[in-house]
């Protein structure tokens, strides 16, 4: 009775320290990183599932907010007057893979799920790409895939705000281009990438 007690409490624990290491897919891209990223600011931590970059005290401004156009002042003006300041973060988390297939029945439930919600607002307005990004949210497609593992990138902008410095934007590109020639991305619609062997 006791070793069956004994081993109830022991097998989970083993599962989990063997779900826990960081897989090796993780530990290719961490170098590749941190290469690319040597002598600058990020900081870059890694669990065992995914790494995280972070920049300090980065200026976002969201230029729906703005009135640029109407004012008669300065680039660096307009971005003290508008612009706030918080860290920035890039996180890649690897996860359970979506084949294909799946992948295709996601995307079309984000995609009713958006037209739903944006039916009734106006198009290329700030509350229209809110409510997109937030209907995207509560879908969350995977932007790449490798052999084992669906690839998910998230970023503090969320591709709506302007970022000051330039060089963040430029890490983020070299990033996403690491993402790139590392990893596959899935078949959407009018798209000729390529698809998971597994489909």
């Amino acid at each position: 009775m006791k070793i069956n007690m004994t081993l109830h409490a022991i097998i989970p624990l083993l599962l989990s320290i063997s779900v826990c290491r960081a897989s090796p897919e993780l530990d290719l891209l961490e170098v590749k990183i941190r290469a690319e990223l040597r002598g600058t600011e990020w900081r870059i931590e890694k669990d065992w599932r995914s790494i995280t970059l972070t920049r300090k005290d980065v200026q976002f401004l969201n230029p729906r907010n703005s009135a640029q156009a109407l004012l008669n002042i300065s680039d660096d003006d307009w971005w003290h007057q508008n612009a706030s300041i918080s860290d920035y973060r890039i996180t890649i988390t690897l996860d359970t893979k979506l084949r294909q297939a799946e992948y295709d029945d996601m995307l079309r439930l984000q995609r009713r799920m958006t037209e739903k919600r944006t039916a009734d607002v106006a198009v290329d307005t700030k509350d229209f790409h809110s409510i997109s990004i937030e209907a995207q949210g509560v879908i969350r497609l995977p932007n790449y895939y490798l052999e084992r593992f669906s690839v998910y990138v998230y970023t503090s902008d969320g591709n709506l705000f302007r970022i000051r410095p330039d060089s963040v934007q430029a890490d983020q590109g070299k990033i996403l281009r690491i993402l790139e020639t590392t990893c596959r991305r899935y078949q959407t619609k009018g798209e000729q990438v390529g698809a998971p062997n597994d489909r």
